[in-house]
């Protein structure tokens, strides 16, 4: 009986000394937080505002953000879309898939320089194929929220993002796909207007590459007008001031970042070995 209660009690010690160990190893483990957010939650039916990509020929959309803090990896973003292609419109497309259609899109991040404009390509997403639902709505859009990967790579402290995907203009279910707006501020991180740096509100300078003029009305009184160069992804003025209320992309970004043990973690962490390595020591003996 003597000898089974020792055994138990080895064994118990073992177990504890496993746990304590793996607690201490726990705290090197990645922690996933969200750096910047302009995502209303929940989900709204749709976003109060939409770029549509096919009707402006824009082919890149986005805005300078920065984010809460910088350096960590970058994991994943999220993007709002809002889609007005129904299954009732898109026959075809619908007969190949009663449930959507898939779209391939590329998010990418770029280094700002100092005048605002877009600078070296920090991050990209790669071509992502995206999966969007048929709009169930007969009247206005549908909102849904896509995700990106990355692959951890260092995260600026300023950067400008911007969401690509080629429309067709022939009428096919991506050419009724928008990007979603809100009307409120981001709610982690911050937009920033390059020529404003330090106002408040949503910014007046978003960023744009589109092959044509547009001119886009939503909430507001005055529409904004596409002022960038053609063919180049760069500021366009004229989204949010005292006469426009156009709204930011909604858009969430993702980092992972090594929580840094402190003392009592590696006091643990050495605790859990010490008493790990004296177990072991005593089953062989």
């Amino acid at each position: 009986m003597r000898l089974k209660t020792e055994a138990l009690a080895r064994r118990a010690g073992q177990i504890t000394a496993t746990a304590i160990a793996f607690t201490g190893i726990a705290a090197f483990a990645a922690v996933t937080t969200t750096v910047y957010n302009s995502l209303p939650s929940p989900t709204p039916p749709d976003y109060v505002n939409s770029l549509g990509y096919a009707a402006n020929s824009v082919l890149e959309f986005g805005a300078l953000v920065q984010p809460s803090f910088s350096g960590a990896a970058l994991i994943s973003a999220e993007i709002g879309l809002s889609n007005f292609a129904t299954c009732a419109d898109n026959q075809v497309a619908c007969a190949i898939n009663e449930n959507g259609y898939t779209v391939p899109m590329t998010l990418n991040l770029y280094n700002v320089n100092p005048d605002g404009s877009v600078g070296s390509l920090a991050a990209s997403s790669g071509l992502t194929p995206q999966f969007i639902n048929w709009n169930p709505n007969v009247d206005g859009g549908n909102a849904q929220v896509v995700q990106f990967n990355f692959s951890g790579q260092s995260l600026p402290g300023q950067f400008v993002y911007g969401l690509s995907f080629a429309t067709t203009g022939s009428g096919d279910p991506v050419d009724s796909l928008n990007l979603g707006f809100t009307l409120d501020q981001a709610s982690i991180g911050t937009t920033v207007d390059p020529t404003n740096p330090t106002g408040t509100g949503n910014p007046d300078v978003l960023y744009v590459n589109t092959l044509s003029t547009f001119t886009l009305c939503g909430l507001e009184t005055t529409c904004p007008t596409s002022a960038g160069t053609l063919g180049v992804f760069g500021p366009n003025p004229g989204w949010n001031n005292s006469d426009v209320a156009f709204g930011i992309p909604t858009i969430s970004f993702q980092t992972g970042v090594s929580a840094v043990p402190e003392p009592a973690t590696f006091a643990l962490l050495g605790l859990g070995l010490v008493s790990f390595g004296v177990a072991r020591r005593r089953k062989k003996a």
